[in-house]
């Protein structure tokens, strides 16, 4: 089964006062920033990211362990890896169901903003949460019945990483649990930037 990622980003220049915001049956609360841009910056809407890590120079299918890959419940000798000019992508086969792949992408090299396309498209997504993924603030943006689940995290102000989850047309209590596990995973995984 091909999987199909979206992963896209928007220039951002200022941040912006702040407050917290609770989302219904997802994570914890999280910072929501309204756009008060200076004179001639384009409005950031995303949160900035606290604790940046970097995953430059990290290809994206070592960005978890195989002992990970296997608590996820995939197969780490399944994965295939892509890389074009401004991201990188992996996907896994799942141990138990070869239609219940996961794949994630990344930009790790980039002067746009991880999460503020995805807030600038929120109209075009059925679904729209954000969130929080150890820490960093991340998105569900998707289209996906309750049964898949698309998860934008911000590794960094401009780094980020798109996880995209379909459980073979079966429906779950919580299609995010394993994106959300994974994001947790890879933010460990990666060194923090400096």
């Amino acid at each position: 089964m091909k999987l199909v990622w979206l992963l896209t980003f928007s220039i951002v220049l200022a941040t912006t006062g702040c407050s917290s915001a609770t989302v219904p049956g997802v994570g914890a609360p999280v910072e929501s920033v309204s756009p008060v841009p200076a004179q001639g910056e384009p409005p950031r809407w995303a949160p900035s990211v606290r604790s940046p890590r970097d995953a430059r120079g990290v290809p994206p299918c070592d960005v978890l362990s195989e002992e990970q890959i296997r608590e996820l419940g995939f197969l780490p000798d399944t994965a295939v890896e892509s890389i074009n000019s401004t991201t990188q992508s992996c996907g896994w086969s799942s141990a138990t169901d070869d239609t219940n792949p996961v794949g994630l992408e990344i930009n790790s090299d980039s002067n746009l903003a991880a999460l503020d396309i995805v807030h600038n498209l929120r109209e075009t997504f059925a679904r729209f949460e954000p969130t929080e993924v150890g820490g960093h603030p991340a998105i569900r943006a998707d289209d996906l019945p309750d049964n898949g689940c698309a998860l934008y995290i911000a590794i960094a102000d401009h780094q980020g990483i798109s996880i995209e989850y379909n459980a073979a047309n079966r429906p779950l209590p919580d299609p995010c649990e394993i994106p959300r596990r994974m994001g947790a995973f890879i933010l460990a995984n990666l060194p923090p930037l400096t």
